[in-house]
């Protein structure tokens, strides 16, 4: 993000930085517990899904679109495996 000569990246400093400057709608909740919920799930987001997440649209999406071949070995290897259990 940039705002004059500020440059900031990530979503928590970037939520923070226009909630204190900006006026405006907040961006984050005021109440502490919901404040802490919200960095807990992008947290979350951060550590586990963002890397599939990128895989996935580049070998899906991006790839495909510039003419390529999805590598199906990597987009097999971002899924976690999954046990199937039995409903009987």
């Amino acid at each position: 993000m940039s705002h004059g000569e500020v440059k900031l990246y990530e979503t928590i400093v970037i939520t923070s930085y226009i909630d204190t400057v900006l006026d405006g709608p907040p961006l984050q909740p005021a109440d502490p517990l919901q404040l802490a919920r919200m960095h807990q799930w992008i947290s979350v987001f951060t550590q586990y899904l963002y890397r599939p997440a990128i895989d996935i649209v580049l070998q899906r999406i991006v790839i495909p679109m510039q003419g390529g071949t999805p590598d199906e070995a990597l987009i097999r290897k971002t899924f976690p495996k999954q046990k199937v259990r039995s409903m009987s």
